[in-house]
């Protein structure tokens, strides 16, 4: 009976607000959560962020109007009512016109990450999920994998994602290999088809996506189904918050004292512009295999040099890293030498693989950039990853905006 009572209380509280009446405050709306973090001095005033938080709004209403669709379904438990809806949505069936996305765009640093994360924390529907577009497309491979030789397996995969979500919400998406491309096409006709609702973030217009790629007019459909059933915005913001971050943020920290913890804690906060709640300290998989981190929030992990280099990682494991996070921070980096000719060898990896995908890195080292290696076998390939870190700190490299690699 109190599992009843409370599902009759959420639902009820779902109504309230979907007819205006904003007084749950155990449930925020997104402009709730912008306005809180403006008072709180966590954002700044930003007339682009406010006009995308009001189609966030807009969107958040919609949906949350959907289920229940009326006050006579709340009153009565009769067949038709509440329980009757509860049935239908746990089945997938939901009453009411369905809401058209959003596709935000704009450059980097502009804050669409933190804005989707604050519509997505208050919508209250449990069949929604947030991933990160190349998290979601190795997903999809997997799953295709799995069905193995059947008919129309990418409309298969989007019936079992639109059975368990009516929300989906994929950040940073970005096409940029032909297959993806082509599976991209069917697989939107396949979700829009089932109703379920994209809201989604890019550095670029729809379309932009996929721009001379190969046999792109075969991705053109995909472009006209995602203008179709999104509203695309452009968050135009002139200010470029995370650049402002990095660059007050210190990128060498060296040597290693007592400060040097507030300092990359300070810097991890201010770069993800995440509160404690949205702070993840799991080991995070990579290529199916896990890494023990400090923490992440959105897309900004810390990780301990022993963790990343001091044992036993591959190429693809730092390209992986960098499609997920566009910061990372490296702490207790010691100076190497023989002893660590192979954490050497993977550090000078590492390196390459961030400097070339534009991904952006704080450390923390025993010693200074120079003398980060005394052994005389990675001579030459220190001495290319010691120019590299000194212009991974300049303002050109922190601008840069970052890329992304195919999710096979």
């Amino acid at each position: 009976m109190a599992a009843i009572i409370r599902g009759f209380l959420r639902h009820a509280c779902r109504w309230l607000r979907a007819t205006a009446m904003r007084n749950c405050d155990l449930m925020p709306s997104p402009k709730d959560y912008y306005q809180q973090e403006l008072a709180d001095n966590l954002m700044m005033p930003d007339p682009a962020q406010a006009d995308v938080v009001e189609q966030l709004q807009a969107l958040f209403e919609a949906l949350e109007a959907l289920e229940p669709a009326s006050e006579a379904d709340l009153e009565s438990p009769r067949e038709g009512g509440w329980f009757s809806r509860l049935r239908r949505r746990k089945s997938g069936a939901e009453q009411g016109p369905v809401p058209q996305g959003l596709y935000i765009w704009g450059g980097v640093g502009r804050g669409k990450t933190h804005l989707c994360d604050m519509f997505y924390k208050a919508v209250t529907t449990d069949r929604k999920v947030r991933m990160h577009y190349h998290r979601f497309m190795l997903q999809v491979h997997k799953e295709l994998r799995d069905l193995g030789e059947v008919a129309d397996p990418v409309d298969k995969v989007a019936e079992r994602w639109s059975k368990q979500v009516r929300l989906l919400v994929l950040d940073e998406m970005h096409i940029n290999d032909i297959t993806d491309a082509m599976l991209m096409r069917h697989l939107l006709h396949g979700l829009f088809s089932r109703s379920v609702v994209l809201v989604t973030t890019s550095n670029r217009p729809p379309d932009d996506l996929y721009e001379d790629g190969l046999q792109r007019e075969q991705f053109l459909p995909a472009i006209a189904l995602m203008k179709a059933h999104t509203r695309v915005l452009n968050l135009n913001s002139q200010q470029d918050y995370r650049l402002r971050a990095l660059e007050h943020a210190e990128t060498y920290l060296s040597p290693i004292d007592a400060s040097v913890r507030d300092k990359l804690e300070a810097s991890f906060t201010e770069i993800s512009g995440h509160d404690a709640a949205q702070v993840k300290t799991e080991d995070m998989m990579i290529n199916d295999r896990p890494i023990p981190i400090i923490k992440r929030a959105a897309a900004v992990v810390w990780l301990t040099f022993d963790s990343i280099c001091n044992s036993p990682r591959s190429n693809r494991d730092y390209i992986e890293i960098t499609n997920y996070f566009h910061t990372v921070i490296i702490s207790d980096v010691p100076q190497m030498d023989r002893s660590l000719e192979d954490a050497a060898r993977r550090f000078v990896n590492m390196i390459d693989e961030f400097y070339d995908h534009g991904t952006k890195l704080i450390i923390s080292a025993e010693v200074g950039v120079t003398e980060l290696y005394c052994g005389q076998k990675l001579a030459f390939e220190f001495d290319r990853a010691v120019s590299r870190l000194r212009e991974m700190r300049s303002h050109e490299y922190l601008a840069r905006e970052r890329t992304f690699e195919p999710p096979h």
